[in-house]
């Protein structure tokens, strides 16, 4: 038995000789598709609990590279972003649980770009030329996406009246 007052499924693939097996799942646990943790009942719980997950691992991992200040920005927009943005428009999570996500790596990609971290945090997102460290702020990222996705399905022919 799983998690609910049904057993698992059994199913038998024509394409393979094993027979496999589905989880019943209870409607409000969250599940996992495309790399996407979703929760039926809304509660961002499990999700911020995935994206920590990577948030983590990425700071373990500029932590640990010795790798000059230009490599650590280039991974933090050409590796971390994209793991982590595909997923922000399926995501509701309020500012401050982003804040507490966006702080776990933080202080190591500001060390590994030898920036001054005593400057002030308004400084640290926008622009370059404006002066900035040019780190995303991913409450902002999580908006941006959701606007470009509703655009996305306003403008489609295929959603189209």
């Amino acid at each position: 038995m799983c998690d609910s007052e049904y057993e698992d499924i059994n199913i038998e693939a024509t394409t393979t000789t094993s027979p496999q097996t589905l989880k019943r799942l209870k409607n409000h646990r969250a599940y996992k598709y495309v790399g996407i943790t979703t929760s039926p009942s809304g509660n961002p719980k499990e999700s911020i609990i995935a994206l920590q997950k990577i948030c983590n691992e990425f700071a373990h991992n500029i932590q640990k590279a010795s790798i000059l200040p230009k490599e650590a920005h280039s991974a933090l927009h050409a590796i971390f972003m994209p793991k982590i943005q595909y997923q922000l428009p399926s995501y509701c999570i309020s500012e401050k649980s982003m804040m507490k996500l966006q702080t776990s790596y933080e202080q190591y990609i500001i060390a590994k770009m030898r920036y001054n971290r005593h400057w002030p945090k308004e400084l640290w997102y926008g622009q370059h030329n404006l002066g900035t460290f040019q780190l995303p702020h991913i409450y902002m990222e999580q908006t941006v996406q959701q606007n470009m996705t509703l655009e996305r399905t306003l403008t489609s022919p295929e959603t189209a009246p």
